[in-house]
C-alpha cells in the first residue's frame, strides 16, 4: 500500500509541477494549459468540430468545454460558425489570431515535454505510456461514466 500512495503521490507531484511551468512560461501570452490543449485539438481537425464532440474526444466534461471557449472566444482565438442544417449547433474553428498563438505555445510545450523526458529512451516512454494508460483506465472503470473529469491532457 506504502508503494502505491507514493506512486500517486508522484503523479500527482508531476501533473502540478508541469502545469505550474506551462503556466510560468506562457504568462505573457496569456494561455492557460487548458486553452492551448482544446485550441490545438481544434485546429488539427479537417473539420470543425462541435462543443459536444470536443467533451467527448477531450474526455472532458460539457461545461469545462463550454469554460474554456467562452474564454477562446472572448481572446479571439476561436470563433463559433453556425452548422447550415441546424442553427442551433456551432461548429468551432481557430481563427489567424488562434493559430499564431497556438505556434508558440506548441513551440514551449515541446521544449517543457522534451526537457521533463530528457534522459528517457523511446522504449521506456512507451512503457510508460503503457502504465499510466493502464491507470487511466482503472480510474475511469472506477468513475463508471467513462469519462475521468480533468482527463484530456
Amino acid at each position: 500500500m506504502k508503494n502505491i500512495m507514493s506512486a500517486m503521490h508522484k503523479i500527482i507531484y508531476i501533473a502540478k509541477t508541469h502545469h505550474s511551468v506551462i503556466e510560468s512560461k506562457t504568462k505573457g501570452i496569456d494561455m492557460h494549459r487548458s486553452m492551448h490543449v482544446m485550441l490545438s485539438h481544434i485546429a488539427e481537425r479537417q473539420t470543425p468540430p462541435s462543443q459536444k464532440e470536443i467533451a467527448v474526444e477531450l474526455k472532458i466534461s460539457a461545461a469545462a468545454v463550454a469554460a474554456t471557449l467562452e474564454r477562446l472566444e472572448a481572446d479571439g482565438y476561436i470563433e463559433k460558425v453556425p452548422l447550415d442544417t441546424d442553427r442551433r449547433t456551432n461548429r468551432v474553428k481557430a481563427t489567424e489570431k488562434g493559430i499564431s498563438a497556438l505556434k508558440t505555445t506548441c513551440e514551449i510545450f515541446t521544449e517543457t515535454d522534451k526537457k521533463t523526458f530528457e534522459g528517457f529512451d523511446d522504449g521506456e516512454i512507451g512503457v510508460l505510456c503503457e502504465y499510466l494508460d493502464r491507470i487511466a483506465n482503472n480510474l475511469t472503470n472506477i468513475k463508471g461514466d467513462g469519462v475521468a473529469e480533468g482527463d484530456g491532457k
